[in-house]
Order: structure tokens, then C-alpha cells, then sequence
């Protein structure tokens, strides 16, 4: 659980600024200097910036332009901040990061500790929502070091906080224990009951990951009372979630389906989304568990309910919108264009006429020739400049096209993974050994769809899939559910990067034949190794898989499993590959590839 966000801190409060922020714009149609318009433009985007982002973002780049005039680093750099602030909060991580880097490199010239660690924190948080928490931990390192030397105790225990987040998203549970009692230390320092409590919440996920139940429930209820104690209901709909997971966990569902229902009251008291959703969820667990089919099953509809609406139907209309808008942008630059070569052939025409009348009268053709070429001049100009402006148009149409085809591979990644939830509900409910493994490797092909389109959807560049990411992520995925996290393993892709056409097939045949490797490969043995690498040959893409495992040929993989290994072929028939498995020191399979599509 992160909490503070960042942001410049300004001297009124946020409920004041709502209040007043028609006082505030009728101030600036009257400020009449830089250092006034920068101000009111701040106050007025910090005002808006929590409930109406794209609002915000208008005024803190007046804000901006303002700074620039004055030519005062600190406050440029402030206004850069801000104007990510209201990206994050979209979403759009490539365009917040842009404009804090840009504030960083300011910040650091003005040698204000505090500020450059505050967006330092920002951007390790962007990093984190892009899950390359390395990095994200790199910043958040930065961000500590600064505050320790400013002395600011307050953002020191966020940014010790967030390195927790950090950190345990990498496994490294000591080190996100340590740092989250050294962000709790700091912050009943400073009696900060909403800091102490999302710290004290943290303890408690790190617990929970480590199955120590019942200090995890420990640390959960104590930090809910000092949630309850700062008004944060938000940490208290998710601290009640945990605790109803623990419960969950023991198989106590009576009192998990008491504690996820509190979560879930509060949650949409506040109308956080986030966490009614994954009340819901939960809460359909429990009545699951407790037999009540009926009850589960009107929750999870209404699970994927408001999973939907984090796209929505207007999404979807926005998409037809943008269509319209293209196709009308296309017509009318061509008709503009016919427009131009019309007027061009009548004032070649004019200008004939003008030679064959030039014996008349000299000084008549003279004017009439240069009415006509400034004429001419003003029509091309006026014609150039409309052509410009649909350019533009059709431009940033295009741009919001691209935006919403990937909200688009968002709702299918999150449509995939109701279908896992389902999946795994299913599994609950079944006795018959061989059947829960059946839908349980369901389960694991659905999720290495619903990795594609999220690596799609969170990419800069939407045409392809970045494979050397989406197989580590599938290897240590697939790793972790198989308890094979000791395995070593190198994935080489040659920087290579797939349509999504190619890459689907290509990543359900990869999801069996890593799974068939970790399941059966390894019996007993230590220093274990699944190597993964990915070339070119002249008009062939070669994929190999090898382990050092117990060895099997072809036969003893479709013996220990025959349907993945049929999927296996005929996925193999749509991207036309040829399938080499050699039994040599452990397993090597090779795909040789003569359909597929790469993206420069």
C-alpha cells in the first residue's frame, strides 16, 4: 500500500481551493504579472487536480508558461511536476515520466534537496505502476538519501514506504520488513496516523506472502485502528479485504465473508472502484466456499461488471467517434486539395485570357496580372493553411485512436483474467485429482494471454510485443506456481519484438512446453537450469528451449501430457514451425518458424 502521491505542497488546503476557486478565476482575468498568473494558475489545477485531472493539466501548463517568463527554475520545475501528477493520475506513465525528468534535471540545478527527492519519489512510483521496480528502487534510494540530508522526516517515511512496495514486489521479504519499520518508526515520529497505518498494513502483506498468518493478522488489526483513527477509508476497505483473505486462507469463510462484506460497505461509501471491485471478488470466494452458488455467482457478474468500467461503453463510442472523425477528416482534405487544383486551372485560364488582351492595353494587363498572382498567393496560403490545420486534426485523432486501442487491450486482459478467477473458482469445487489439474493449466494458458495484451496495452509502441519481457515475465510467472523459483534460467531474444498474431500461438506453445520442463524435468536435482532463446536465420525465426534436466524425447512428453502436446501441434500448424526435441544431458526442444511477423 503506497501512500502520498507527491505533489508541491501549497499554503491552502484543498477544500478551501474547491471553495474558491471562482474567486480564483476571476482573479486571473485581472492578474497582471508572471509571478500572479503563475500562482492562481497553480492553486486553481492543484484544486482541481485529485477529481478532474485533464482540467488541471491546462492550468498548471499556463502555470508553466508563466515560470518560463519569469525564468525561475524552481517553480518551472514545479509546474513540470504537477503536469505529470495529472498524467499519473490518468495513467498515462510515458507522459509523466517525460515531464519529471524534465523536473529532475531542474530541481538538481537548484540543489533543493527536498524537492528533487520529492519527484525522484514520483519517479520511482511511475516505475512501479510500469512494474520495473528495480528501477522504481533505484529512485526510491535517491529520494531517501535526499530527504535524510534535508531532514525532512515526513517524506523520508513515504519514500521508505514505497522502497517496501519496491521490495516486496521482488521478493525480498527481509529487506521490505526492515524498510517498513524503519517508515513506521518515522512516522510515529511525527504522529502521522495514516502514514503509521498504511506502514503497520505493509508489515502485514509481508507477512501474509510469507504465510505467517497469524502475525499478519496482528499487524493488519493494528494498523486498521490507526485507520479508523486518521479517517483513511480506503486502507481500511483493503486492511479488511487482507484480513478476510487470512481467514479465507484458514478456512474460516464464515468470518472471511464477515470481514470482506465491511470492506466492501466502505468501499462503495467512498466510490473507490478499486477496491469494490476487489470486495467483490473476494466476497464471491466466500460465499463459494460456503456453498452459496447462487449468491457467488450474482457477485462475480457483477465483478466483471466493474471491471468494464474502468473502460466503459463510452470508450467504446469514443472509438466509433474517432472513426467517424477520421474517415470525415479524409474527405475533406481531399476535397480541399480538388478545391486548390480547381482554383489553380482558373487562374491559369484568367491568366491567358490577360496574355491575349496584353496588345490592348499594358498598363490594364499589368494590374490585372498582379491582382491575380496576389490572389493566387492569398488562395494557395489560405488553402495551405487548411490543409495544416486537418493535418494536425487527423494527427491527434490518430494519437487518441492509438490511446483507446489500448484501453482496449486493457479490458481484454482484464476480461482474461475474470475467466482465470472463474477457472480457479471452478477448481474449488472438484475432488477428482486429474481434473483440477486440467483446469488449473486452463488457468495458466489463459493468464499467458492475458500477459500479452497487458504487455500491449502498458507498451509505448502498441504494433508488437517486446518478447524478451513477455517470456521473463512467463518464465517467472510459471516459476512461481510451480515452486521452482531456484531454477536458474537465461531468456536471449535478440531484442526481437512480435505482432500479436505471432505471439499468441507462439506464447501458449512456450506456456506448455516451459510448464511440461518444470513439472517434469527437475526430480530431485540441484543446480537446475531452463535456458530460452530467440534469432533469426535467414527466413526462419529459431526458437530453443533446453533444459539440464532428466532428459525425455518426443514420446515421453506426450505421454506425461498428451492434450497440451496435441495443442502443442496444432498451434505449431498455424505459424507453420517444424518441432526438433533431442534427449542429450536433459531436453532440448527446437521450433523452427517459417510464419511469423516481426515489428521494427
Amino acid at each position: 500500500m503506497k501512500f502520498s502521491l507527491v505533489c508541491t505542497c501549497l499554503s491552502i488546503a484543498f477544500s478551501v481551493f474547491a471553495q474558491k476557486t471562482d474567486s480564483l478565476l476571476n482573479l486571473l482575468t485581472t492578474a497582471d504579472t508572471d509571478s500572479s498568473r503563475h500562482m492562481i494558475n497553480t492553486e486553481i489545477g492543484y484544486a482541481l487536480m485529485y477529481d478532474y485531472p485533464d482540467s488541471a493539466r491546462g492550468y498548471f501548463k499556463a502555470a508553466l508558461k508563466a515560470a518560463e517568463l519569469m525564468n525561475s527554475d524552481q517553480k518551472i520545475a514545479s509546474s513540470l511536476t504537477l503536469t505529470g501528477v495529472t498524467y499519473y493520475f490518468n495513467g498515462q506513465f510515458e507522459q509523466a515520466m517525460d515531464y519529471y525528468l524534465q523536473a529532475l534535471a531542474l530541481s538538481e540545478k537548484t540543489e533543493n534537496d527536498r524537492y528533487t527527492g520529492i519527484i525522484s519519489n514520483n519517479i520511482g512510483a511511475v516505475y512501479f505502476e510500469m512494474q520495473e521496480y528495480q528501477k522504481a528502487s533505484g529512485y526510491y534510494a535517491s529520494a531517501i538519501q535526499l530527504f535524510e540530508a534535508a531532514k525532512d522526516t515526513f517524506w523520508l517515511s513515504n519514500s521508505l514506504n514505497n522502497m517496501g512496495n519496491a521490495l516486496e514486489k521482488t521478493n525480498q521479504y527481509d529487506l521490505a520488513l526492515d524498510v517498513y519499520n524503519q517508515s513506521l518508526a518515522l512516522a510515529k515520529q511525527s504522529n502521522n496516523n495514516e502514514a503509521i497505518g498504511s506502514a503497520i498494513s505493509n508489515l502485514g502483506n509481508v507477512y501474509m506472502a510469507l504465510n505467517q498468518y497469524d502475525e499478519a493478522m496482528r499487524q493488519y488489526q493494528g494498523g486498521v485502528a490507526y485507520q479508523v483513527a486518521a479517517g483513511d477509508k480506503t486502507g481500511q476497505a483493503i486492511s479488511y479485504n487482507n484480513i478476510g483473505q487470512i481467514f479465507n486462507n484458514r478456512g474460516e469463510f464464515s468470518k472471511a465473508l464477515e470481514y470482506h462484506q465491511k470492506a466492501l460497505e466502505i468501499s462503495e461509501e467512498i466510490g473507490h472502484l478499486e477496491t469494490t471491485k476487489n470486495g467483490v471478488k473476494w466476497l464471491a470466494d466466500a460465499h463459494f466456499h460456503l456453498g452459496n452458488s447462487g449468491e457467488a455467482y450474482e457477485l462475480l457478474l457483477r465483478y466483471n461488471v466493474l471491471n468494464d468500467s474502468l473502460v466503459g461503453i463510452e470508450k467504446a463510442n469514443a472509438v466509433e467517434e474517432l472513426n467517424q472523425k477520421y474517415e470525415t477528416e479524409k474527405k475533406e482534405r481531399a476535397i480541399a486539395e480538388l478545391e486548390l487544383d480547381k482554383k489553380n486551372a482558373s487562374l491559369a485560364l484568367a491568366n491567358s485570357n490577360n496574355q491575349r488582351n496584353i496588345f490592348i492595353s499594358a498598363f490594364v494587363v499589368f494590374f490585372i496580372a498582379a491582382g491575380f498572382l496576389l490572389y493566387r498567393y492569398q488562395t494557395k496560403k489560405k488553402t495551405s493553411d487548411l490543409l495544416s490545420v486537418k493535418n494536425q486534426q487527423i494527427t491527434e485523432a490518430l494519437e487518441e485512436r492509438e490511446i483507446l486501442l489500448k484501453e482496449i487491450h486493457h479490458r481484454v486482459k482484464n476480461n482474461l483474467q475474470v475467466i482465470s478467477s472463474l477457472l480457479k473458482l471452478q477448481a474449488g469445487s472438484l475432488q477428482n485429482e486429474a481434473a483440477v489439474d486440467a483446469i488449473k493449466e486452463g488457468q495458466h494458458r489463459v493468464k499467458s494471454m492475458a500477459l500479452i495484451h497487458q504487455k500491449l496495452y502498458s507498451a509505448e509502441d502498441i504494433r508488437g510485443v517486446d518478447i524478451q519481457d513477455y517470456f521473463e515475465n512467463l518464465l517467472l510467472e510459471l516459476k512461481q506456481v510451480f515452486g521452482a523459483i531456484d531454477v536458474s534460467s537465461d531468456v536471449n531474444t535478440s531484442g526481437l519484438k512480435m505482432d500479436i498474431d505471432t505471439v499468441i500461438p507462439l506464447g501458449l506453445i512456450m506456456n506448455e512446453l516451459i510448464t511440461n520442463a518444470l513439472k517434469y524435468a527437475f526430480v530431485d536435482m540441484d543446480n537446475a537450469r531452463l535456458d530460452l532463446s530467440v534469432e533469426e536465420q535467414s527466413d526462419r525465426l529459431i526458437i530453443v528451449l533446453k533444459d539440464n534436466g532428466v532428459g525425455m524425447d518426443e514420446s515421453a512428453m506426450e505421454q506425461h501430457n498428451s492434450f497440451g502436446w496435441k495443442m502443442i501441434r496444432s498451434l505449431s500448424r498455424k505459424v507453420k514451425a517444424e518441432i526438433e526435441v533431442i534427449n542429450n544431458q536433459g531436453t532440448t526442444v527446437t521450433l523452427s518458424l517459417a510464419r511469423y511477423k516481426l515489428v521494427l
